[in-house]
């Protein structure tokens, strides 16, 4: 049978009325038998049918090489023709808009319509390709086997509340709502590709997620001046964490994270030659250091004027090695594998907060390598520097610093303010220890101590 001239009841596979397996064949979705009919001026491919299962006329059509069927949604035969013609304009135009013949509303194949864009964003330079993977990640590992048999239809309210739930129970650790959040932007976004395909009339209403904010865990100036106290004990010690000794390579990228918020992702793919040092005439010198891939956007982010000098140390150190040059990596140089790399500055960072006894902060959230990044952070804003310039150069919008930083920080960012002590009015008299009473003019004291006592008095 030619691809484009067969017959429409041979394309889905009608059984002749002498067949043994005719009575079989009795489901809902098959054709009755001598129910087909032309269409007079179209082709013999082109045929209006019944089903089993249905009272409305069905129209079916065998082109290029795909039996395409669909209901007419009525069991008049003169609308059932109008609805047949207006069927095959429809494919023909979209062979010559070169568009598939059938489109599925499957979440899964409308998940997959999304990656392939997000690969062209990416190859444009319009998103990262961090960002392409991390998409994948959740879609490969939650989204799929939860939503693999789902036709984006049945994503409703109470579907995706079934989700939430999932992930609720789902493994041993709780999941926040932050990342449940962050699925259900994954899923919408899928949703509402599948709307501009016209496989949906609307996007569903997504469940309410709560999200509480846990500041970020970081070093205080006592804190990280113990936990690389120990660090030095450790590499002196010659400590071995999974067959790796921990050497001065720590230490030195504790230092130099500490006084630039990069996140660890950036440290692991950091080169010499995307570290530059600015020393302008007059003003304090920095580095600039531009990343090769980041998780939001790809802009330069500048150090504090102390980790020129930290970095200029390692790089003399570096290059005696012969590991300075502009495509060696800045820290754990020798390693090829990054991912590894990373694994293994990790294990040894935690080693040490665990000698340290610094593995949890004040507030109760665990430290890792990302508080490096939050020192940083926050160590800047307690110097009074600008939160809007504070986040430009972490690469966070400004409502994230605010709630994950600034407003942690406020009672300690104003302890200027606060342990400020006014100055003893003149007249006020302080009552000594023999019970007389000194005059004072002005002392750098507490008017609201219990042995101050006012002049009337």
């Amino acid at each position: 049978m030619d691809e484009k001239t067969g017959d429409i009841s041979d394309a889905i596979d009608l059984p002749a009325a002498n067949d043994a397996g005719a009575i079989a064949s009795r489901h809902r979705g098959n054709p009755i038998p001598g129910s087909f009919q032309t269409i007079k001026g179209y082709p013999p491919t082109l045929k209006l049918f019944e089903v089993w299962g249905s009272p409305f006329y069905y129209v079916g059509l065998y082109r290029s090489g795909k039996k395409l069927k669909r209901s007419t949604k009525t069991t008049k035969l003169a609308d059932a023709m109008k609805a047949a013609k207006k069927f095959y304009d429809e494919i023909l135009l979209k062979e010559a808009q070169n568009l598939p013949l059938t489109n599925s509303a499957g979440f899964q194949r409308v998940a997959l319509s999304v990656f392939e864009e997000d690969k062209l964003l990416a190859q444009r330079g319009e998103l990262s390709e961090k960002t392409v993977t991390e998409r994948r990640r959740i879609y490969d590992h939650d989204l799929l086997p939860f939503f693999s048999k789902d036709s984006v239809k049945d994503i409703t309210y109470a579907r995706l509340h079934q989700y939430q739930q999932h992930l609720a129970t789902r493994g041993n650790k709780p999941v926040s709502g932050a990342t449940v959040k962050i699925h259900f932007s994954h899923i919408s976004k899928i949703l509402t590709h599948a709307l501009k395909l016209g496989l949906l009339d609307r996007t569903p209403s997504f469940p309410t997620v709560t999200i509480e904010d846990k500041p970020r865990s970081w070093f205080s100036e006592t804190q990280f001046v113990a936990f690389k106290k120990k660090m030095l004990e450790e590499i002196n010690s010659k400590t071995e964490v999974r067959y790796y000794s921990i050497t001065e390579d720590l230490l030195y990228l504790t230092n130099f994270m500490a006084q630039i918020p990069l996140r660890p992702a950036d440290l692991k793919q950091l080169k010499h030659k995307n570290i530059e040092i600015i020393e302008p005439a007059g003003e304090k010198p920095y580095l600039r250091v531009t990343t090769a891939d980041s998780k939001t956007t790809l802009s330069s982010v500048i150090s504090t004027s102390l980790n020129v000098r930290i970095y200029k140390e390692w790089k003399k150190k570096q290059d005696k090695r012969g590991l300075g040059k502009p495509d060696d990596y800045v820290f754990f140089a020798t390693f090829a594998d990054r991912k590894h790399a990373l694994e293994i500055m990790g294990r040894q960072f935690y080693h040490v907060l665990e000698k340290a006894d610094l593995k949890k902060s004040q507030i109760g959230g665990n430290r890792t390598l990302y508080s490096l990044r939050h020192t940083a952070i926050c160590k800047a804003l307690l110097e009074g520097v600008d939160e809007g310039a504070v986040a430009t150069n972490a690469r966070v919008g400004i409502g994230t610093m605010k709630r994950f930083y600034s407003s942690h920080l406020t009672a300690e960012a104003n302890r200027d303010k606060l342990l400020a002590r006014r100055k003893v009015k003149k007249g006020m008299r302080l009552l000594q220890e023999d019970g007389t009473l000194l005059d004072l003019v002005t002392l750098d004291m507490d008017p609201d101590d219990p042995l101050l006592i006012p002049e009337e008095l």
